[in-house]
């Protein structure tokens, strides 16, 4: 393992607490290092390989939740596609995704945290819709270079289209759970 699976053991510990609070990486080592887990990680930093990855664990119950987080790295999974999480309740999920733009090169050490976004999946589907949209859509977008022959017009008014929509889905899930079932029905 070199500094990029700690990288990756870092966020999965601040998303997932593994051990309670503290911040040791070094509790996922054995995660990491199974055969099927190493290779995913491998083949995602990789030339050519994954561009994306995903580590999910059903939320810590409340008394878990009081002694810090997941106790066991048992408890995490490891998928290349969210489609392998078929038989999983979202709702009942936290989901930690790791995304890379190109894969025409491997991931570069000093360089991680602009060729990787990453970010957690946790609350409601609207909540993950604009998370999904604010965070990870529009700063792709935005970074994308090579829009083929779409004119800076369009690729402006597509951006400036999907901002509004990002800050109107934003103020939606602002909205008490309550609110919004009245205003469906």
């Amino acid at each position: 393992m070199d500094e990029r699976h700690w990288w990756i053991a870092t966020k999965i510990q601040e998303s997932f607490h593994v051990g309670g609070f503290t911040d040791n990486p070094t509790l996922l080592e054995d995660f990491l290092c199974e055969p099927r887990t190493l290779e995913l990680i491998n083949q995602f930093l990789g030339q050519g390989g994954l561009n994306k990855l995903f580590f999910y664990s059903d939320r810590p119950q409340t008394s878990a939740l009081q002694q810090g987080g997941l106790q066991s790295t048992r408890q995490l999974h490891v998928v290349s596609s969210l489609a392998n999480l078929n038989d999983v309740n979202i709702e009942e999920t936290t989901c930690l995704y790791f995304l890379r733009h190109s894969v025409e090169k491997e991931v570069d050490p000093v360089r991680m945290e602009k060729d990787i976004f990453c970010g957690e999946l946790r609350h409601s589907v609207l909540d993950n819709l604009n998370t999904l949209l604010s965070d990870i859509f529009l700063p792709l977008l935005k970074a994308q270079k090579d829009w083929g022959l779409c004119s800076d017009e369009n690729k402006n008014q597509c951006l400036n289209n999907l901002e509004r929509y990002a800050a109107a889905l934003g103020e939606t899930v602002n909205v008490p759970s309550s609110a919004r079932q009245q205003v469906a029905d």
